[in-house]
């Protein structure tokens, strides 16, 4: 099997040392990378490698960004609000290589996107390519990158075997809160703009 990273983004302390927490109990032995935006998260960290990411903060970039870092390897990227409650690392990378079209394999969320925990092959995530950064704000990014991935014959595949909670994008909406910035749902609006434009949909 391949080599495997974990990135995951974080913003807020208080969420991410609850995430970094959850990871050291069931995976402490995975290479692991912080992209931090912000000074709220502190730079040195045991056993993590972080890494300052873009600002003003944007995800499509600062997963590119955790993406490139991790060089050759397969990547598990997390959104900080995932609490795991059993190891994953093996029964996610189980479910990728299950079969050659797998291009994602994720913790069984009900239809939420892979983006808030899955396992990218490298060799999927080098055909499909960068996120699309042209999306700054909040939703859509994820749907492109997947509808790229699809259209090369791939899909995602989630697996019962992990067990995690997801928060619920509670960074974005905590930003939100605090900076006084446009709303979740007018970012997402804007981003459904930049997403049809490309794609031709209405």
């Amino acid at each position: 099997m391949n080599r495997v990273r974990l990135v995951v983004l974080g913003h807020y302390e208080d969420i991410n040392s609850g995430f970094r927490a959850s990871v050291e109990h069931w995976e402490p032995g995975i290479t692991k990378f912080l992209i931090r935006d912000g000074e709220n998260i502190p730079w040195s960290i045991d056993g993590w490698a972080v890494i300052d990411g873009s600002l003003p903060f944007s995800y499509s970039r600062n997963v590119n960004l955790g993406w490139a870092v991790t060089g050759t390897a397969d990547v598990i990227l997390c959104g900080d609000d995932i609490r795991f409650d059993s190891p994953f690392v093996d029964a996610l990378q189980r479910a990728a290589y299950s079969d050659p079209t797998v291009g994602v394999s994720t913790v069984q969320l009900n239809g939420q996107s892979p983006f808030v925990v899955g396992y990218f092959k490298r060799s999927v995530l080098d055909k499909v390519g960068k996120m699309d950064e042209r999306f700054t704000g909040y939703g859509h990014d994820d749907g492109d990158w997947c509808k790229r991935m699809e259209l090369l014959g791939y899909h995602t595949l989630p697996t019962e075997e992990v067990k995690a909670r997801h928060g619920g994008g509670s960074t974005f909406y905590r930003r939100q809160r605090e900076t006084g910035g446009p709303t979740i749902q007018e970012s997402c609006d804007e981003m459904k703009k930049i997403f049809d434009e490309k794609w031709g949909e209405k």
